[in-house]
Order: structure tokens, then sequence, then C-alpha cells
């Protein structure tokens, strides 16, 4: 009897954990998909402050975006008190509310302006209540118009000298849905730039088909065990769920063929076309190996935390899903239960 209540709530906590993790994994997808950007970069030569003044004033009307370049391991300090902090440094030249959607809007010609995040702004005043404070950055003073919350040290700038030198430029979701990289091409040619997108929905779209996959399995088995499915059930049990793997396999091989093809226009006039399908998909994954490699910009960090989040709850309903199915093995239906 002992023994019986204990397998019983085994199997309840690891339900519930497979349910929790799953509902936390949408939730991060939710949020890794909306604060998903489309940001192009190229290393060198930069983009100069004249030509990215040229492309705002002819691009702006168009388009939402901005242009910037972050710098790593750079020091701003407190005058007043004599305390520095260690920040990366983010001179744009746009709407920076892209990049942050939570800080104000710096005007082009408030060359005078700076945000900063408020775990900085505690570490150089003691407080978050830090509008109008006076910081210095290359010997120049600045003056904090708003705090942000980010994952890192962050001082933002506006650069509109023609000196200045930008890297990348970052599209809102709403504002470039071009396929095929056609918009950036013609930017390219137009603007005389070397501008690589920077793709990460090829890593959102492989957390999107794993999380489906699973939800597709888990509500199989929920109604296999609800005896809905009793015949679907005799036949996975009888095969080793070999059935039910295939489908899952086929249904996610089709979804995400579906979700990657960009332009059916590509596709060849017959399916037996193979040479295509070997390039298709050697291209497929040259460029996902290329955007791994990528590392993550300073205004990614939080789309690369809720990712790091979905992994690992992920993992965690997997596993609670087959130790549920193992326990559910080792021990008659009937016996459960009852």
């Amino acid at each position: 009897m002992k023994q019986r209540i204990k397998k019983k709530v085994i199997l309840f906590f690891f339900k519930v954990c497979c349910l929790v993790s799953v509902c936390i994994c949408i939730y991060e997808y939710r949020e890794i998909d909306k604060n998903k950007n489309y940001i192009a970069q190229q290393t060198f030569p930069y983009i100069t402050g004249i030509d990215a003044h040229t492309i705002i004033d002819e691009v702006k009307n168009k388009y939402d975006f901005v242009i910037w370049k972050e710098d790593q391991g750079k020091i701003i300090k407190n005058p007043i008190l004599k305390k520095s902090q260690e920040t990366t440094v983010i001179q744009a030249c746009g709407n920076i509310k892209i990049l942050f959607s939570d800080a104000s809007f710096l005007r082009a010609e408030d060359v005078q302006g700076c945000i900063i995040d408020e775990k900085t702004a505690f570490d150089l005043f003691g407080t978050t209540n830090v509008v109008n404070q006076k910081i210095t950055y290359n010997d120049k003073f600045y003056y904090i118009r708003d705090t942000i919350n980010t994952r890192i040290p962050i001082f933002i700038v506006e650069n509109n000298s023609n000196d200045a030198e930008f890297d990348t430029i970052t599209f809102s979701k709403s504002s470039i849905m071009e396929k095929n990289n056609s918009f950036l091409n013609t930017f390219n040619a137009i603007y005389n730039t070397n501008l690589q997108l920077v793709d990460r929905n090829l890593v959102i779209l492989v957390l999107k088909i794993g999380l489906v996959l699973l939800i597709i399995i888990l509500f199989i088995e929920l109604l296999m065990e609800t005896g809905i499915l009793k015949k679907l059930g005799k036949i996975v049990k009888k095969q080793n769920r070999y059935p039910l793997i295939c489908f899952t396999l086929v249904g996610a091989a089709v979804l995400a063929f579906y979700y990657i093809n960009l332009n059916m226009e590509e596709l060849p006039a017959k399916w037996s076309d193979f040479s295509f399908w070997g390039n298709y998909f050697r291209t497929l994954k040259e460029r996902f190996i290329y955007q791994m490699r990528i590392p993550l910009k300073a205004t990614e960090l939080q789309m690369g935390f809720c990712i790091l989040k979905f992994i690992i709850f992920y993992a965690i309903g997997c596993l609670s899903n087959i130790i549920i199915v193992i326990i559910k093995k080792s021990t008659p239906i009937n016996y459960i239960r009852k």
C-alpha cells in the first residue's frame, strides 16, 4: 500500500514538473520572439558618421532603425564621488528604443546626453534616481537622461560626429520583413556597405520545432492514457513506440521545411532534383553554423538568457517525461490506477 502511494506521488511530481517546464518554455519562447530584432553588421570598413547621416536622412521615413557600435571594457566615472565603473559603451545614431525598449529617445543634437543601466547608476551614485547627474567618459562630460534595466553595465550615447565609426544596423521587427535579404542587398548596393544579416531566426526555429514536437508527444500520450486512443495505444505498445516516433519526426521535418524555406520560387520544378536538395541543406547547415559562431551583442543578452532558460526547462520537461514512461513500464497499469 505504501509503495503504491509512493509511486503515485512520484508520478504526480514528475507530471507537474513536465507541465510546468512546458509552460515556462512557451513563455520563454514568446519572450525570445518578442525581443528579436533584425541585425546586420560588418567588421571592416566601418560605416562613417557621414554615411550614417546620409542613410538616416534618406531611409528614416521608410524604416525604423538605429546605426550603432559597441565597445566593451570602457570606463565611465563619477567626477564628484571619484567612483568609476567598467561598462559596454554603445555609440548610436538613430532610434535607441529599438535596442532597449525601456530607454528614452536620445535626440541626435543631444551630444551631452547619455543613458546608463540601473546597477551602474547605483554603483556610481548610491541610488538609481540619477537623471541629470553628471558623469565622464573619455574626459568628456555627459548628463544622464534615463536609466534602464539590463544584464550587463551599459553606457549609451548619441554620436552624430562625422568622424564616428559604426558597424551594426538594427531594424525594428515590424519595419523589415523582406525575404532572401533582398532589402539588405539593395541597401548594400546603394550605400556601398558590406552588411551581413545576423539571422537568429534559425536558432529560434530549432527551439520552436523542439517545443512543438514535445507538446505533440505529450498530447498523444495524454490521449492514450485517457483511453481515447486505445487502438493507437495498443499499436504503439506492441511496436515500442516506433510509429509514434516516426509520425512525430516526419511532422517535425515537414514543419521545419515549411518555416526554413523562405522563397518558394527557388524550389526546383521536380522534387527529384537531388542536387538542388543537397546544396540547399548544405547551405542551410553552413548558415546555421556561421550564425552560431557570431557572439551575442549586448542588446541580445536578454534573448540569450531566455534561450538558456528555455533549454534548461526543456531538458527538465523531457527528462520528467522519460522518467514517467520508465515508471509506468516498470509498474502494471492497473496497479497504478487502483
